[in-house]
């Protein structure tokens, strides 16, 4: 993800908890180095640089990213109301997710065996979460199912269209 200071904290959590538990973490943090020396020296935020990427990821390594890993962990803005892409890249790609966004317990692809809702102050992921099969999803995240659901008119329950 890029660089947010709620999303920083939860990176430095989430890497420690992930060493304490010995599992494997894969990150790119990015940010812009030029926003990097304006947090830094100009406003005094701590910043550890060793955590930080000034590249953004290509695409291939992105997608090299995702086929390697088992599980993709979402640290969402705290403004997030909906699915972050990399949510539905997750699910596109097959992979469980580990997310701090409690709205995705609403969306109709949400199952417990596939995405864990975290506290980044208090972060528990169960072993049998991350031992566990992934369930599929019956849901299309397709750009054409997206676009079929935004441009097709629904009927009320009383039958009146309103299109």
């Amino acid at each position: 993800g890029s660089y947010l200071p709620e999303r920083y904290e939860g990176l430095i959590k989430f890497k420690t908890f992930a060493e304490q538990k010995g599992y494997r973490l894969c990150t790119h943090f990015y940010m812009n180095y030029r926003y990097y020396l304006i947090e830094k020296y100009i406003k005094g935020v701590k910043i550890d640089k060793r955590f930080l990427k000034f590249k953004p990821l290509s695409r291939q390594e992105y997608f090299g990213l995702f086929k390697k890993s088992k599980v993709i962990v979402d640290v969402s803005n705290a403004k997030q109301t909906g699915l972050a892409m990399r949510v539905l890249d997750a699910f596109g790609a097959g992979k469980k997710v580990v997310t701090t966004n409690k709205w995705i317990t609403k969306e109709a692809s949400y199952h417990p065996k596939r995405v864990s809702v975290i506290d980044i102050y208090n972060i528990h992921v169960s072993d049998s979460f991350l031992g566990d099969s992934i369930q599929p999803t019956e849901v299309d995240y397709s750009i054409d199912s997206w676009l079929k659901n935004l441009f097709t008119v629904k009927e009320e329950v009383d039958g009146t269209n309103n299109g």
